[in-house]
C-alpha cells in the first residue's frame, strides 16, 4: 500500500528538506506544493487534502492555519516541524503585514519597560536555574504571600505594630497584585501548559468546575467574616481554575470566524470603561452592589459594541481602542 504525503511549506524549508530527504521508503511517495501566504496555504490544502493521507508543515502556525480550517482541517493527518518562537513571530509578522491586517501606524515603543515584565524575568530566571517544579514551588509560595497581604488587609491593618509595617508596604508597592507575588505564578502556569501534555478535555472540564466551586466557596467564607473588599482579588483556588479552565480551552478547536477579531478590542474597551459607569451607579446606588454590577456590565458591553460596530464609520472612535 503506498502512503501520499504532501508537505505544504514555503520555499527556503523546501530547499532543506530536499536536501536533508536523501530516500524514502518504496511505499511513501512525497510532493512538495510552494505556499506564500497562509491563505495560500489553507487554498492549497482545500484543492489537495483528498488526495492525500497525511500532511507536513514548517511551523505551529501553518499546523493552526490548517487544523482551524473546517471541517476537513479538523480531521487532517498533520505533522509539524519543531521551529523556533523567532520563526514563527518572523511568519505571523510577515502575514498581518503583507495581508494588511495590521496598521504600521498603529505600532508604538514603550520606553518605560525594559525587555520583559518583572514576572516573567522571575519565572525565566527560575526555570533556567532550577527546573520547573522549582518554578511552581517558588511561584506559589510568592502567590501564597501576596494571598495573606491581599486578602488579611483588614486585619493586619488593625493589628498594632504590624499595622506599621503592612502601611510602609501599600506605600511602598501598593498592592501584592503584582509582577512579584500574583503575576509569576500565572506565567508559571503557563510555563507547565507548554512543558507538560494535554489532560483529556473531560478531566479539564471537571476540574474547572469543581475549582470555581470551590472558589466560590472560598470568598463565600472571606464574606461571612467581614474581610471581603473591592480590591481582594488573589484567592487560593483561582489558582487551580485557571490551569484547568486554560487546559480545557487550549483542547477546543473552533473554526476561524472574522468576528474574533475585534474580540480584543471589545475585551479592552470593557476593561477600560467599566470604572467610569460604576463609579456613576455607585454614586447613584451606593447600596445596591448587584443592581450596579449588571448595569455596569450592560453599560460597558453597550459601549464597546458600538465602538468596535461604527469604528470605520466614525473615524474618532478608533482614539479609543
Amino acid at each position: 500500500m503506498e502512503y501520499k504525503i504532501a508537505l505544504l511549506l514555503k520555499t527556503h524549508y523546501r530547499d532543506f528538506c530536499e536536501e536533508e530527504i536523501k530516500k524514502t521508503p518504496d511505499n511513501i511517495k512525497l510532493d512538495y506544493y510552494l505556499y506564500d501566504s497562509l491563505s495560500d496555504l489553507q487554498e492549497i490544502f482545500q484543492k489537495v487534502h483528498r488526495q492525500y493521507d497525511g500532511f507536513y508543515v514548517s511551523g505551529l502556525i501553518p499546523y493552526q492555519a490548517i487544523k482551524t480550517f473546517g471541517k476537513e482541517g479538523r480531521k487532517a493527518l498533520v505533522e509539524a516541524a519543531n521551529i523556533d518562537i523567532a520563526n514563527s513571530y518572523r511568519i505571523l509578522i510577515q502575514h498581518l503585514v503583507g495581508e494588511n491586517a495590521v496598521s504600521l501606524s498603529r505600532i508604538g515603543m514603550d520606553f518605560l519597560r525594559f525587555e520583559n515584565n518583572l514576572e516573567e524575568v522571575i519565572v525565566y530566571y527560575l526555570y533556567k536555574k532550577k527546573g520547573l517544579n522549582f518554578t511552581l514551588l517558588t511561584t506559589f509560595i510568592l502567590y501564597f504571600v501576596g494571598y495573606l497581604i491581599n486578602v488579611y488587609t483588614p486585619i493586619w491593618e488593625s493589628i498594632p505594630g504590624i499595622s506599621f509595617f503592612f502601611g510602609f508596604f501599600t506605600k511602598t508597592l501598593s498592592t501584592a497584585r503584582n509582577g512579584i507575588f500574583f503575576g509569576p505564578m500565572f506565567i508559571a502556569i503557563g510555563l507547565l501548559l507548554s512543558r507538560t501534555r494535554r489532560l483529556p478535555k473531560k478531566v479539564s472540564l471537571i476540574g474547572f468546575l469543581i475549582s470555581f466551586v470551590l472558589f466560590f466557596a472560598e470568598v463565600s467564607i472571606y464574606r461571612h467574616f467581614g474581610i471581603l473588599r473591592d480590591l481582594t482579588s488573589m484567592y487560593i483556588c483561582l489558582v487551580p481554575a485557571i490551569y484547568f479552565l486554560v487546559n480545557y480551552l487550549l483542547k477546543v478547536n473552533i473554526p476561524y470566524r472574522k468576528m474574533f477579531t475585534i474580540l480584543r478590542h471589545d475585551s479592552l474597551m470593557i476593561y477600560t470603561s467599566h470604572i467610569l459607569f460604576a463609579k456613576i451607579f455607585l454614586a447613584l446606588m451606593p447600596h445596591a452592589h448587584l443592581v450596579v454590577y449588571f448595569l455596569t456590565l450592560a453599560c460597558a458591553q453597550c459601549l464597546a459594541g458600538f465602538v468596535t460596530r461604527y469604528q470605520d464609520q466614525y473615524p474618532i472612535l478608533k482614539k479609543l481602542l
